[in-house]
């Protein structure tokens, strides 16, 4: 389990340095693990012909002609098997991936997939980065090899357990910031570094200029940047401290707060700890935001941050039922 962990902190670090398309890709992933997480509850009953017929089996071929006694399965014993579910369907997927990424036609089809769905990018790229037009589409040229590359990457490490992910993580970030700076220099490469890792809170700041703040109130674009270097030169504070305690951070994006938690949210924990975590993250970004804000620009900023917090809660809430029901006797519910 704590190798897919591994998986899920450093892809959620990946949003720092990769396109707002991969992010959507980790967090379907994400959703994904939550999904084989919860099938892992059936082992033994309908998973197996479920997962089977997924691969062209005939479900009923694996089916028992007779209804088996009933057999007590230790919770460390369930533990193992939904860890062998989980597993198997991160390994299943590195296969198809690297299936597709073998054959030149997917492959193609791939890469400009990629680069269609970040078209809309490129006019915010070349606006921040002083770009050319011609520039901006070189960009999302190399974002889209490197990203295929990165993608290639866990997969292979995926299929060769015990994998450690943070080396190959650091090496495809490398390999990406080199190609970055061949086509745009240094300069400008640490420009859309810093860009790329603000992602989320840019993404934050436009749904909150859009939903919360009337229109005679906008911020001013200079002010907006302002209010995204701050959230984001707070969020590296906190990672930083994390990283100094010996932990991988863990950043958690909730209705335009970027939660940034010590531990990963998909392990166990105390649930107050984390609610705490959190209400302190909220206080910090509260501060700064309080130096950039108006009182009614302000006022807007802490309806958002009172929804991030409810919907961090109901989450957490949430896991520890299912954690609760999870482990209960087989045939409590009939």
């Amino acid at each position: 389990m704590r190798k897919l962990i591994a998986v899920l902190a450093l892809s959620t670090s990946a949003l720092a340095v990769t396109s707002i398309y991969l992010w959507n890709e980790l967090r379907d992933a994400r959703v994904q693990v939550e999904l084989l997480s919860h099938a892992g509850d059936a082992v033994a009953m309908p998973l197996a012909p479920a997962m089977h017929s997924q691969h062209g089996a005939d479900p009923t071929a694996i089916a028992p002609t007779a209804a088996p006694e009933a057999t007590v399965i230790s919770p460390i014993d369930d533990a193992k098997a939904r860890q062998k579910v989980q597993e198997d369907g991160f390994r299943d997927s590195a296969r198809q991936k690297l299936l597709q990424l073998a054959d030149a036609t997917m492959r193609a089809q791939m890469l400009e997939e990629w680069k269609e769905g970040n078209t809309h990018n490129k006019a915010k790229y070349a606006r921040y980065l002083g770009l050319s037009e011609a520039d901006a589409e070189r960009l999302i040229d190399v974002l889209a090899d490197q990203y295929l590359a990165q993608s290639e990457a866990f997969a292979r490490c995926t299929l060769r357990p015990p994998c450690d992910y943070q080396p190959v993580f650091r090496e495809t970030n490398a390999a990406q910031q080199l190609a970055l700076t061949d086509l745009l220099g240094t300069e400008k490469a640490q420009r859309f570094e810093h860009y790329m890792y603000t992602g989320v809170e840019r993404n934050m700041v436009s749904s909150f200029l859009r939903d919360k703040i009337p229109a005679a109130s906008r911020l001013s674009d200079e002010r907006a940047e302002q209010l995204i270097d701050a959230l984001a030169e707070e969020r590296r504070l906190v990672e930083t401290t994390i990283k100094q305690r010996g932990f991988e951070p863990f950043v958690y994006p909730m209705e335009g707060v970027v939660f940034t938690f010590q531990n990963s949210m998909y392990e166990p924990g105390n649930t107050d700890e984390r609610l705490k975590e959190a209400a302190d993250y909220n206080r910090r970004i509260h501060a700064r935001a309080k130096a950039i804000l108006t009182p009614q620009q302000l006022a807007g900023f802490e309806q958002m941050q009172e929804a991030a917090i409810v919907g961090v809660k109901y989450w957490l809430r949430q896991q520890e039922r299912d954690r609760a029901t999870r482990t209960a006797t087989p045939g409590g519910i009939r």
